[in-house]
């Protein structure tokens, strides 16, 4: 397992510190977003059994434990896409375009009182954690296994964690009275980063979301139809609208 470090006074350290600043502002960004349209679990259902197959993560957990729990708000992706409207991410915006070997960037909303089973996911490389809002308490977090020690976070507003969603086992709860909402950095470490290994991870994230440029299509078409748009990823992938893998 590789170190959760990043490089000292690196430019990745930078950015991460510089969105920490403005933490407060990127929320009320998001509050004053109007009509945001999320992704959820219904739109990664594969099968009607309760082991369900969660393509946005690829974790095999419990369908009661993801059921109406979480939605995800898709900020940018790898090149510079940019998904929402800038006006409400302006700062945002710009530093991410400067963050180095970034893959993606959500909004990840997790509904008060849940709790997901430990797990692992399929995305390679490591991701950041940046707490916007804790939801009114700090009785919400993730324990996670690295390097035979249990680690502890607790998600209070500003606060900043990396970890290995792939290779540390981890399991989240939010026992607050609200929501939770945290801003999600999946990158590729800057201190173990060569050509060869970047390229590996760009093409091994890709294909976890069977091309990140059908991921951006499919949120594309749920925002232009909106609830008239009812198929699921799935059922999006077997059509003639995606692009060749």
């Amino acid at each position: 397992m590789l170190s959760n470090e990043l490089t000292k006074s690196g430019r990745q350290e930078t950015c991460l510190r510089e969105i920490q600043d403005i933490y407060k502002e990127i929320y009320q960004g998001f509050l004053d977003q109007p009509k945001k349209i999320y992704l959820t679990e219904k739109d990664f259902e594969e099968s009607p059994d309760y082991q369900y197959i969660d393509n946005l993560k690829h974790s095999y957990v419990k369908y009661d434990e993801t059921q109406d729990n979480y939605k995800l708000l898709p900020l940018y992706y790898h090149g510079g896409v940019k998904v929402q409207d800038s006006k409400y991410y302006r700062k945002l915006y710009s530093i991410l375009d400067g963050f180095p070997n970034i893959a993606s960037c959500c909004i990840i909303v997790v509904r008060a009182n849940t709790q997901i089973g430990r797990h692992n996911d399929m995305e390679p490389g490591w991701r950041a954690h940046i707490t916007l809002d804790s939801g009114g308490g700090n009785d919400t977090g993730l324990i996670y296994e690295n390097d035979g020690k249990k680690i502890k976070h607790i998600f209070s507003n500003g606060s900043l964690n990396i970890m290995q969603p792939k290779y540390n086992y981890h399991k989240g709860w939010n026992r607050n009275q609200n929501e939770r909402v945290n801003l999600v950095i999946d990158f590729y470490n800057g201190r173990h980063a060569n050509e060869m290994d970047l390229k590996k991870y760009f093409e091994e994230y890709n294909e976890v979301f069977y091309g990140l440029e059908n991921m951006h299509d499919f949120y594309e078409a749920k925002r232009i139809f909106g609830s008239q748009y009812t198929q699921t990823y799935a059922e999006f992938l077997e059509g003639d609208l995606k692009y060749a893998s």
